[in-house]
């Protein structure tokens, strides 16, 4: 990339800005410690702390990861100062149809034994077989560009002592969400097809958009107890629907009820199934052939319908956001061996991918996008280009960062005049 003056002039001002706004409330030290990490982050688009102080000059690499790893073990008493400025810089960016990406990632660490409170994971990139690692449960929303930005992200372990059911850690997260960043709705993968969870949601305020597990599901359709199968075969697809993947889908939908003995209060709320017909030609494999989403939400027609299916389409975002994570940044080769410290690696990483949509958004994310080469036709996922165009640009001015933000005073004269409190006059 060509050293555009003007273009690392606004970039230095956009990442100072950043700086200050996050770490709004901290002191010197801390900020200090914050802006090491994030300029390193970028700068080399790695979670290794070698590779972070090298950015910051220190010769000595050993002292200056050490120094790092005692900021990470302190990392609890700035947290919570730190998620109140990212939850107030974040709020504006979410697009005003507040939709909730729920799912789980994975760090996989199969091959280290000194990973501190290891747990196992199923590993997404591996056919979910079982390995040692670590799994990060996160709730992630688009901006306005359509790109992903985590609300929560979680880095957790099956090992913790307080480590509760799966429900009430997806319910106490939701929870969160919905209170901190508004009323909206919760779209989630077939993994998460249960009535409590449902039950949940709907007590909290929220509307859900989740994936059937299975076509066996009993239903009520008019009071007669029926199954999705049985409701899918009839539903020929009134709307059309065409998609990237696939020409052209047949959408139907109906209300439905779902009782539960564990969730008595989820069949005082009828549901909509929205059938989505299309995906294989052997209508035999109704598990291949049909698509059925459960929501919340009221459908009266083909607008509110079809939207249903495009609201979990853009699902894949937050699937996006783990890949983004991992490739971009590495997060799986993380280095430090202690839990606190990885789990706050993982958080610090979460608002350093989040100064990306803020540049995206804003006309220096447009110049960036240009200069670095595409490498497809059709890129919708624009994060990666940002983060590699950061990266090559905060290396001309990665050191002055932190005199922008404590610019020294100006030394006090010394001389002769000054001494003796007279006020020299050259006339």
């Amino acid at each position: 990339m060509k050293n555009y003056t003007i273009l690392e002039n606004n970039l230095k001002d956009e990442t100072a800005n950043y700086i200050k706004n996050i770490t709004l409330g901290l002191g010197k030290v801390d900020t200090h410690f914050i802006t090491d990490m994030f300029v390193g982050m970028l700068k080399h688009n790695s979670v290794i702390l070698s590779d972070i102080v090298r950015q910051t000059g220190n010769i000595n690499i050993k002292k200056g990861v050490e120094r790092l790893e005692r900021n990470l073990d302190s990392f609890d008493n700035i947290e919570n100062i730190l998620m109140s400025n990212y939850i107030q810089m974040v709020k504006p960016y979410i697009n005003n149809r507040h939709l909730y990406f729920v799912d789980r990632g994975d760090i996989v660490k199969k091959d280290n034994t000194k990973f501190e409170n290891k747990g196992f994971v199923l590993d997404g990139s591996d056919s979910h077989n079982v390995k040692q690692g670590y799994q990060i449960n996160e709730i992630a929303t688009i901006d306005n560009d359509n790109q992903p930005i985590s609300l929560v992200s979680e880095l957790r372990s099956s090992k913790d002592n307080d480590y509760n059911s799966d429900n009430d850690l997806w319910i106490s997260h939701m929870n969160y969400v919905h209170n901190i960043y508004g009323k909206g709705t919760f779209i989630m993968d077939r993994g998460y097809d249960g009535a409590i969870l449902m039950e949940k949601v709907l007590e909290i305020g929220s509307d859900f958009i989740i994936r059937a597990k299975s076509l066996d599901r009993k239903i009520y359709v008019n009071g007669e107890k029926t199954t999705i199968s049985d409701i899918a075969k009839h539903m020929k697809g009134k709307y059309s629907y065409v998609s990237k993947e696939y020409d052209k889908l047949k959408v139907s939908y109906k209300p439905v009820v779902i009782k539960s003995k564990e969730a008595k209060n989820l069949s005082k709320k009828v549901l909509t199934i929205v059938v989505v017909k299309g995906f294989a030609l052997d209508d035999r494999t109704l598990n291949e052939a049909y698509m059925v989403l459960l929501t919340s939400r009221t459908i009266s027609g083909k607008a509110q319908a079809l939207q249903v299916v495009r609201d979990y389409a853009l699902r894949w975002k937050i699937e996006e956001n783990f890949k983004y994570k991992k490739q971009q940044f590495e997060i799986e080769k993380i280095k430090v061996r202690r839990y606190k410290r990885i789990q706050a690696l993982n958080t610090l990483l979460t608002y350093v991918m989040f100064f990306s949509n803020v540049i995206n958004l804003k006309a220096i994310g447009k110049t960036i996008r240009k200069i670095k080469n595409q490498i497809r036709d059709k890129i919708l996922f624009w994060l990666y280009r940002i983060s590699d165009g950061i990266k090559e640009i905060i290396s001309f001015f990665s050191a002055e960062l932190l005199s922008i933000l404590y610019p020294s005073r100006n030394k006090r004269r010394r001389d002769l005049w000054t001494v003796m409190g007279v006020r020299y006059n050259p006339a």
